[in-house]
């Protein structure tokens, strides 16, 4: 069951996706910025295209996670896992997974971590001057601050 403020981070998405889709990446890009940049400390895979995009992510970060496992193996490294894909079919939070362990493989975040890192977005994108930000936008930084939170080290 979901939460009073969780349902209130849905709300608040919901209103963003009036907003449609925005050219350009000037926005995220200052949001991003006043959240400390977490994006220039994971090393990413993006895929564009057309179609295929969410199963061939899906399958990069199976890679990714069968080399942490073998890392773990070997030297007993840990390397963490993120993952990133839209649109959701179910529900917003399977959009943002990351392991903690390879031996675990992806989770979707939590709702408490969502409530928390959509908050942070928030406050980043009120801070003078205000930004307005697009669902997917937010999202899209959201990801960002929760892999940081959660020492992701490659996604």
């Amino acid at each position: 069951m979901a939460t009073a403020e969780y349902a209130a981070a849905l709300q608040h998405l919901s209103q963003l996706a009036l907003y449609g889709i925005k050219p350009g990446t000037e926005r995220l890009a200052a949001v991003l910025q006043r959240l400390g940049d977490p994006q220039a400390a994971i090393p990413a895979i993006h895929i564009a295209g057309t179609n295929g995009k969410g199963s061939t992510a899906a399958y990069c970060a199976s890679l990714l996670l069968q080399a942490a496992g073998a890392l773990k193996e070997r030297d007993g490294a840990s390397l963490r896992v993120g993952l990133y894909t839209s649109p959701h079919l179910q529900r917003v939070r399977e959009r943002i997974k990351f392991s903690l362990d390879p031996d675990s493989g992806l989770r979707e975040c939590s709702e408490e971590e969502f409530v928390r890192a959509l908050a942070a977005v928030r406050a980043a994108a009120k801070s003078a001057p205000a930004v307005t930000l697009t669902f997917f936008e937010a999202l899209t930084a959201l990801a960002f601050v929760l892999w940081r939170e959660a020492g992701v080290d490659l996604a």
